[in-house]
């Protein structure tokens, strides 16, 4: 072989390699980025499971066991104090659904959140329909007020029939919360 035939498969061999260096840096950065990627997604659902976590066990510390144990009939005079919003993980962090591969477990996400949401809703309404009663019921007590009276009885009576209502929202958020719970312990998180 001669000195330029050599030439031609030494630039042909070092070309070779160069395209499988290239090659194995371009694929080691793809594997980079799914590794960080995964990392992200495993920090948001492990932030997600922290969050549903500990506002589900204040909410049964505090307000489920309360509102299961209501008699059918009787309204939820309970004020929670609900003043602010206690999902802050979610709220910054919902961009990061997209990255969430499973389909099953992105909706189990949002549809919770939105239960619970819609949860803390009823109870901050049900807390100012408890304290409107209140307040009727004291202004009823004074002689002057037949019409206050009515208005008392007319919003225990509303009053009754929604913690029927929350007791309902209650069970589907206990089932939801429960299976969330367990998709995002199944997901590593």
């Amino acid at each position: 072989m001669t000195a330029e035939a050599w030439g031609v498969w030494a630039g042909a061999a070092a070309t070779f390699v160069a395209a499988v260096v290239a090659l194995g840096i371009a694929v080691d950065a793809r594997f980079a980025e799914k590794r960080a990627r995964d990392a992200q997604v495993r920090g948001f659902l492990g932030a997600i499971r922290t969050d549903i976590g500990e506002i589900w066990s204040r909410y049964e510390k505090e307000v489920g066991p309360r509102l299961r144990a209501l008699p059918a009939g009787h309204a939820f005079d309970f004020d929670w104090p609900i003043r602010q919003d206690y999902f802050t993980v979610y709220a910054q962090t919902a961009h990061l659904l997209g990255l969430v591969d499973d389909r099953d477990l992105r909706r189990l996400i949002v549809s919770t959140y939105v239960s619970a949401k819609g949860m803390v809703d009823s109870l901050a309404y049900n807390s100012e329909v408890v304290k409107e009663l209140t307040d009727a019921q004291m202004v009823a007590q004074t002689p002057i007020s037949p019409l206050t009276m009515t208005r008392a009885g007319s919003l225990g009576a509303f009053l009754a029939d929604y913690a029927q209502r929350l007791k309902d929202a209650d069970d589907d958020l206990k089932r939801q919360v429960e299976q969330l719970l367990a998709a995002l312990d199944r997901a590593g998180a």
